[in-house]
C-alpha cells in the first residue's frame, strides 16, 4: 500500500504550482460572463471526466491531432470526484486554460461545488495527495469553482452541464447568476442548470429523485426553448449513457459522457455550423 501511494504521488505538481494555476485561472474566469457567446466557433465538446485522466489525455491527443487549429475545446464540467486522478485532471485543464484562454472554455458542473466535492472524493483526494496543505488548496479550488461559467452558445447550440430550468426562457438569463456563488443551492436557476435532467414521456417539470429543488423535464420544455431562441438544440452531460451518448427529445438534446468509471463507452461531440457529430472513444 505504501509503495502504491509513493508511486501515485511521484507525478504530482508542486503545491506552489497548483496555487499559481488556481490564481491565474481565477483571474481569467472572473472576467468571463456566465454565458459564453462564441459567435459560431467550431467546437470539440467534452462531457463529465470525474478524475479520468487517461480519457482526458485521449481527448487532448485527438484535439491536438485533428481539431485544434479550427475548433475550440469546451468542457461541460464535473472534472472532480469519484475517479482516481482528480487532481491531475484539474491541473491539466487549468494549464490548458492558461495556455489558450480563448481556445479552451471550462463550464461548471454540479460537482464543482462545496456541498458535493466535500462528499464524493475531491476533498479526500486533496488530503491524501497534499496532506500538509489540503485544506488551503480545497478552499482555493472552491473559490475558483464559484467563478466557472454556466453555459456556452455556439453554432446554434446551447451547451450546459445539466439541463433546462423552470423560468429559464432565454440563454442570456445565465448572466443573472452571480459570480462567486459557492453552492448553487442558494440560487434556483444555477441549481437547476447544474442538476436537472431531460426525460421522455412527461410534460413540463416534475420533481427529480436527485433531491429538493431539482427537476426532470419533458420534450415540450426543450422544444419550446429551442424554438423560442432559434436554436438547433442542447448539448449536455451529467449522466452516463449505456451507448456512450444519447439523443433525447426528438434529437433536440444530446447527452455525452467522457468518463470510463461507469464501464460504458465514452464520447465527445464535434459541432460546427453544418453538423453535430458524436465521436465514440
Amino acid at each position: 500500500m505504501a509503495e502504491n501511494m509513493s508511486e501515485e504521488l511521484k507525478g504530482l505538481p508542486e503545491v506552489d504550482e497548483v496555487k499559481e494555476l488556481i490564481r491565474e485561472v481565477s483571474e481569467i474566469l472572473e472576467k468571463e460572463p456566465q454565458l459564453l457567446e462564441l459567435e459560431n466557433l467550431n467546437a470539440l465538446v467534452v462531457g463529465d471526466l470525474h478524475g479520468d485522466y487517461a480519457s482526458l489525455k485521449e481527448v487532448l491527443n485527438l484535439w491536438s491531432k485533428n481539431y485544434r487549429e479550427d475548433h475550440v475545446l469546451i468542457f461541460l464540467g464535473d472534472y472532480v470526484d469519484r475517479g482516481p486522478n482528480q487532481i491531475e485532471v484539474m491541473v491539466e485543464v487549468l494549464r490548458l486554460k492558461i495556455e489558450s484562454p480563448q481556445k479552451v472554455f471550462l463550464l461548471r458542473g454540479n460537482h464543482e461545488t462545496k456541498s458535493v466535492s466535500s462528499t464524493y472524493g475531491f476533498r479526500e483526494e486533496l488530503s491524501r495527495k497534499y496532506p500538509e496543505v489540503h485544506e488551503e488548496l480545497y478552499v482555493a479550488f472552491i473559490d475558483m469553482f464559484s467563478k466557472l461559467p454556466y453555459g456556452v452558445c455556439t453554432c446554434g447550440y446551447l451547451l450546459i452541464h445539466g439541463g433546462l430550468a423552470q423560468g429559464f426562457e432565454q440563454p442570456e438569463q445565465l448572466n443573472d447568476i452571480p459570480k462567486s456563488l459557492i453552492d448553487p443551492e442558494d440560487h434556483e436557476l444555477a441549481l437547476q442548470i447544474l442538476w436537472n435532467d431531460p426525460v421522455e414521456y412527461i410534460e413540463g417539470f416534475i420533481p427529480s429523485p436527485r433531491g429538493e429543488g431539482v427537476y426532470l423535464y419533458g420534450p415540450d420544455v426543450t422544444k419550446s426553448f429551442v424554438e423560442r431562441n432559434n436554436l438547433k438544440g442542447i448539448i449536455r452531460s451529467h449522466e452516463p449513457c449505456a451507448e456512450g451518448y444519447e439523443f433525447l427529445h426528438e434529437g433536440l438534446t444530446l447527452t455525452i459522457f467522457t468518463c470510463r468509471e461507469y464501464s460504458y463507452p465514452i464520447s465527445i461531440a464535434v459541432v460546427n455550423n453544418e453538423e453535430l457529430k458524436v465521436v465514440i472513444l
